[in-house]
């Protein structure tokens, strides 16, 4: 039976995890605050400082989750590395300033946002070997992109990604989930 990856669909396998994680980037958020008073340091002074420590927080709060971080991201922009697998969908959490999810810079992130769009039906049937081969192919794509202001998350968005055009990663469907939406 073929797996529906339409927004809808999406939402509801994941409005838990997207909760939990929101949940863990607030928690993080307020370590990152904690931490930053504690030694009396302006967090905007070393904001990738700050992001390192939403992200470790994360990291910790979602275990049950079992969390990883790619190889090479402790270079990369801060958030850039979360990934979270689930049975039917494969989640990064990307923190970003801009509207626009940027096009990622490894080869890595640049195949996970290359995917059919969810009503695309395949050609022809080809056997999944993904599985074997230990590959995320078979996963549906998604990002948890966020952005804060200070201290509070002013956006937090579920993204199926399914391409890159013109130096941006073009989306499929937006769901922003504050306002109306779990997370609440």
């Amino acid at each position: 039976m073929r797996r529906d990856d339409s927004e809808e669909s999406v939402y509801q396998r994941l409005a838990d995890v997207c909760q939990q994680i929101y949940d863990a980037l607030l928690d993080g958020i307020k370590k990152a605050v904690y931490f930053h008073d504690a030694a009396e340091w302006d967090h905007k002074d070393d904001p990738h400082l700050y992001f390192h420590i939403i992200r470790r927080s994360a990291i910790e709060y979602l275990k049950q989750l079992a969390p990883s971080i790619e190889d090479g991201d402790n270079d990369r922009p801060p958030m850039s590395g979360l990934i979270i697998r689930q049975p039917d969908d494969l989640i990064r959490v990307w923190h970003t300033a801009a509207q626009r999810i940027p096009k990622p810079d490894t080869h890595s992130k640049r195949d996970f946002v290359k995917q059919s769009p969810s009503g695309q039906m395949p050609l022809f049937s080809v056997p999944d070997l993904s599985r074997l081969r230990g590959s995320h192919s078979n996963l549906n794509h998604v990002i948890i992109q966020w952005t804060n202001n200070d201290h509070i998350i002013t956006r937090y968005d579920l993204v199926r990604p399914v391409n890159i055009k013109r130096g941006a990663v073009t989306v499929e469907w937006r769901r922003p989930l504050l306002g109306g939406h779990k997370p609440a």
